[in-house]
């Protein structure tokens, strides 16, 4: 717990608090460069833990199944760019126009709505559609962020505003719901706890560093839609991701894959194995 609250605090640190604390330019990349060493340096003594028989914090045999990796990252990305969005967002309505912080959170009503209402139906959907909905959704969310970023210039158009978020909201669902769904439904039952651990832990992660990132560049550039391209470029990226993810996980898994079962052992067992028993 100590070495990842240590990687993760040198990760977060110098992108949010830095530039308000008159931080030198450079203390970001090293925070980001000691926080990927600390994350490394977990990683590698969660697998001494396996090694030797005990109960890791977080079991990183889930990363060893294919198309994992490529999920939990395109899952982080749309998440880290959602958060962005809406900082960047609510700055412009509270700052740029005028807005009350009430009346920005209530602008931002169908873009939970659109969440919600997608999100609900997924499960309803037949599995090829819910397949082809993490390649659609991300550029979807990337147009309504230009389109947003435009309306903005100028005002705030709430019908035609409020349209193009309910349809974003939409949009994050498609891009991040059945593909979370399909990582868990990919993986052993022993494996839902560090699944969970992952995906949350990732996914938060995100969401801090593209608030600092990209909220960092609209307010150097406040003028510009620099924050909107950003997010529009990184978004764009992950059905890349989300391909790569959806074409491994069409392939069984390995014998190779093994994960720590709490139920029946500590003991790390091939996912195989430990289905049989079961």
């Amino acid at each position: 717990m100590l070495l990842l609250a240590a990687a993760m605090l040198a990760l977060v640190t110098p992108a949010v608090l830095g530039r308000d604390l008159g931080w030198p330019d450079w203390s970001t990349p090293a925070g980001v460069a000691a926080g990927v060493i600390g994350v490394g340096v977990f990683l590698r003594h969660e697998n001494r833990v396996i090694r030797r028989g005990g109960t890791p914090l977080l079991d990183v045999a889930v990363l060893t199944r294919a198309g994992v990796p490529a999920g939990l990252l395109a899952a982080c990305l749309v998440m880290g760019c959602y958060a962005g969005f809406l900082f960047t967002l609510t700055l412009r309505l509270q700052e740029g126009l005028g807005f009350t912080a009430l009346a920005a959170g209530l602008a931002f009503l169908p873009y939970a709505a659109g969440f919600a209402l997608c999100g609900l139906a997924v499960s309803r959907l037949t599995t090829r559609l819910r397949d082809v909905l993490p390649l659609l959704g991300p550029p979807l969310l990337a147009a309504v962020v230009l389109l947003v970023a435009m309306l903005t210039r100028h005002g705030w158009p709430w019908l035609p505003g409020s349209l193009l978020l309910l349809v974003g909201g939409a949009a994050h669902a498609a891009g991040f719901t059945p593909l979370v769904d399909r990582l868990a439904a990919a993986l052993p039952a022993g494996a839902a706890t560090a699944f969970s651990a992952l995906i949350s832990t990732g996914t938060l992660l995100a969401a801090v560093l593209g608030v600092a990132v990209i909220g960092g560049l609209h307010l150097a550039r406040p003028d510009t839609p620099a924050a909107a391209l950003v997010t529009a470029v990184l978004l764009v990226t992950v059905p890349v991701a989300a391909g790569r993810c959806a074409r491994a996980l069409r392939q069984p898994a390995g014998p190779s894959f093994a994960t720590t079962d709490p139920v029946s052992s500590s003991v790390a067992v091939p996912a195989e194995v430990s289905e049989l028993e079961r």
